[in-house]
């Protein structure tokens, strides 16, 4: 019955993120709720955190579970209210804006700016090493060492995975995420994963209460 219960529970989760991640693939205005680009890259930043395992010792000793934004902040308050009352491993989320990357050491996901294109290369570099998963609209972020770029292609957010860059930091993403993910290759070209998401009503963006006051 255990196994069975256990079973249930997996499917379940994929069934779920498959949810989420057809909702953000749609376009922007065919969503029952419009929602604006930020807020479905708002949603996936907290999604990647169900999706993604970190050490143990890089979570348990923490207050919280820090999201962090570095250089200008897109998001303005949808961030916060994408993660209002969540929590990670039981902890809370608290979203913290940092001007400087060496201030960003205690984030545990770290959005990159498109402020901090310039630097994006000693960035990723520096944090390389560090349990922090590095995420970015930057373009070819992700093919520059960067762990996971968010674009947006026909009015769609698709997500890029490093997967080489990620588990060099000691992290790692389920193989539920990687399946719907574009896989890069660090100085390579984008493997396409065949995923019909056009038709699917998709869980990155599943339960947030996307408002219009931002729109």
């Amino acid at each position: 019955m255990g196994m069975k219960r256990q079973s249930l529970l997996q499917r379940l989760s994929i069934f779920f993120l498959l949810i989420a991640i057809g909702v953000a693939f749609l376009p922007l205005e065919a969503k029952p709720q419009t929602a604006t680009e930020y807020q479905v890259k708002a949603a996936f930043l907290f999604n990647f955190a169900k999706f993604v395992d970190w050490p143990a010792e890089a979570i348990s000793n923490d207050p919280a579970f820090v999201i962090g934004i570095l250089g200008d902040d897109p998001f303005g308050r949808l961030i916060d209210e994408a993660v209002a009352g969540k929590t990670v491993q039981d902890k809370p989320i608290l979203v913290k804006r940092f001007s400087k990357i060496e201030e960003a050491a205690g984030a545990h996901i770290l959005f990159i700016s498109d402020s901090e294109a310039g630097n994006a290369s000693r960035i990723v570099k520096q944090l390389s090493r560090a349990p922090v998963l590095t995420v970015s609209d930057i373009d070819h972020f992700a093919e520059r060492g960067g762990m996971v770029q968010l674009e947006t292609e026909q009015n769609r957010v698709r997500f890029a995975i490093n997967v080489a860059a990620v588990e060099r930091a000691g992290l790692k993403p389920s193989s539920q995420l990687l399946k719907l993910a574009r896989i890069v290759p660090e100085g390579g070209a984008y493997r396409e994963v065949p995923f019909d998401v056009g038709t699917s009503d998709h869980p990155l963006v599943a339960g947030f209460r996307l408002t219009n006051s931002d729109l």
